[in-house]
């Protein structure tokens, strides 16, 4: 089972089991939440023959972990997907499998589609072949048409808990004094986290915010802070995001800046920035802005 999305995968593995799995669903949530896994997980259970789907074992999931899937179709992300790519994906669904089995359409980033893209879809989601199962990958469900939307069933995906994503990332080889920063730095999102986590600049900027936050927490030296987190080495989103991390991390937990306020601050501190305020002042008028009772 996935972690943290047990409750999600154990109820549609249920009904593929039971042969009411719909045939067209939405996945919707953040960068490297978890959907395309889910999602790679439900194929197999498609078309598992085994007595337990998805097994991992049978010669249908072989053939999927090994990239072989006779049954299976998939549109990788494109900046904007066109009618065209859409309508030669309409007509390789419409050739039945040879084996009886279900066909297993994938639209990673679906809310790229163009909307004649999407109303081309849309007349194969009305009137789909018996044997095909759409599922449409989207970090913006708003992006799709209200008609796309209103013949799948709708899945919310969301980021893990702070330490069930460090437990995932120290799973996966990830160094296990790091886990935790990455977890905090990628709010949650475990491929977020793996990206960071390749990328040594990245991590140099984790590093130093994180460092930044937590000296004004034991010196309450928010001046310096400022100064830390304006590095122009360093883009300004990336900051904040980096910020916006950190504070949800403490949003249940005591100290000199308050997590709730400083979320609230950051989004202030974008829209000064985006009218030229200096950079250093408007990281100390974000950081003011969250600071409880100051401790000395």
């Amino acid at each position: 089972m996935l972690k943290g999305l047990e409750t999600l995968e154990e109820q549609l593995l249920r009904s593929v089991r039971t042969g009411r799995f719909p045939h067209a669903h939405i996945f919707e949530g953040p960068f490297g939440c978890g959907k395309k896994t889910l999602v790679d997980g439900l194929c197999r259970a498609l078309n598992c023959t085994g007595e337990h789907p998805p097994c991992g074992l049978c010669a249908n999931c072989l053939r999927y972990a090994h990239g072989n899937a006779v049954n299976s179709l998939r549109l990788l992300p494109e900046k904007s997907v066109k009618v065209e790519t859409i309508r030669d994906l309409i007509e390789k669904v419409s050739v039945r499998p040879f084996d009886g089995g279900r066909m297993t359409v994938v639209i990673e980033a679906a809310d790229h589609l163009t909307a004649q893209a999407q109303n081309a879809l849309l007349k194969t989601l009305e009137e789909p072949p018996e044997y095909a199962v759409f599922f449409l990958i989207v970090e913006r469900m708003s992006a799709l048409l209200s008609t796309i939307v209103s013949r799948c069933a709708v899945h919310h995906v969301h980021p893990l808990e702070e330490e069930d994503c460090a437990q995932v990332l120290r799973e996966r080889g990830v160094d296990p004094q790091q886990a935790p920063l990455l977890a905090r730095a990628a709010q949650g999102s475990v491929g977020r986290a793996l990206q960071i986590a390749s990328d040594e600049a990245y991590m140099n900027d984790v590093r130093a915010v994180n460092a930044a936050l937590d000296g004004v927490c034991a010196a309450s030296d928010i001046p310096a802070a400022a100064l830390s987190l304006c590095d122009e080495k360093r883009d300004a989103e990336r900051t904040l995001e980096l910020v916006e991390g950190w504070a949800r991390a403490r949003l249940l937990k005591e100290g000199v800046l308050d997590g709730g306020r400083l979320l609230g601050a950051v989004a202030d501190a974008r829209m000064k920035l985006a009218s030229n305020v200096s950079r250093q002042h408007a990281m100390e008028l974000m950081l003011f802005a969250a600071a409880g009772n100051l401790k000395a």
